[in-house]
Order: structure tokens, then sequence, then C-alpha cells
């Protein structure tokens, strides 16, 4: 699948996922804030985002994405999809699929080359 389809379908499952589980998605974001959180759960949580990481991986051999480093251009990616789902399980704004693959898309020319 070219990467960004990809990009956009792991990126919309994950806003559903996390609009769907809105206690899991405080639990992470506790969880990764936490002071006690060691080097092995930092690992930990770089394994989990494997996929994001493979596909990004991909875009930048692909020479797709803007000359960041991964960290950066993943903090930008999951800040904008965790505010997506807050924004959405507010009640503030609903997420239709249209609203969504556009929400996709400005992130996506968020870290494009």
């Amino acid at each position: 699948m070219p990467v960004r389809e990809a990009f956009r379908l792991l990126l919309g499952n994950t806003v559903r996922y996390l609009s769907d589980h809105p206690a899991e998605m405080s639990f992470t974001e506790q969880y990764e804030n936490s002071p006690v959180i060691t080097d092995a759960t930092r690992r930990d949580i770089s394994r989990m985002a494997g996929p994001i990481g493979a596909l990004f991986e991909r875009a930048g051999e692909e020479h797709l994405l803007r000359e960041l480093p991964f960290e950066v251009l993943f903090a930008i990616v999951s800040g904008a999809i965790r505010s997506l789902a807050r924004l959405h399980l507010s009640g503030v704004a609903r997420l239709d699929d249209a609203t969504l693959d556009a929400a996709l898309d400005a992130i996506w020319a968020m870290v494009e080359r």
C-alpha cells in the first residue's frame, strides 16, 4: 500500500480507537507522562509505536517526509491524533468520515516534504 494511504489508514484507525476507548487514551497519556517511568518502559512505548515507526521509515526512504528527527515527526502526528480524539470526545466537534479524512490530509501536510 502506498505510504500516504497507509498513513491515513493507520492514523484514522488510531483516532477511531481512541475515540471509542477514552479510558485507555487517558491511561496511556498518564502512563507516558509519569515521573516514575523507567528506561525499560520507554523502550516498551517505542516498541508499541513500531507500526508508525516502520511507516515513517518507509516514507523517509521514499523521501516523502520533512527532514526532521523521527521523534519530532512522531510528536507532531501523535499530538494531532490525540487532539482530534479529545475534540470528538468532548462533543465540541464530531468527526464524521469526511471531516476525519480532511484532518488526516492536514496532518500529512504537516510532515510531508
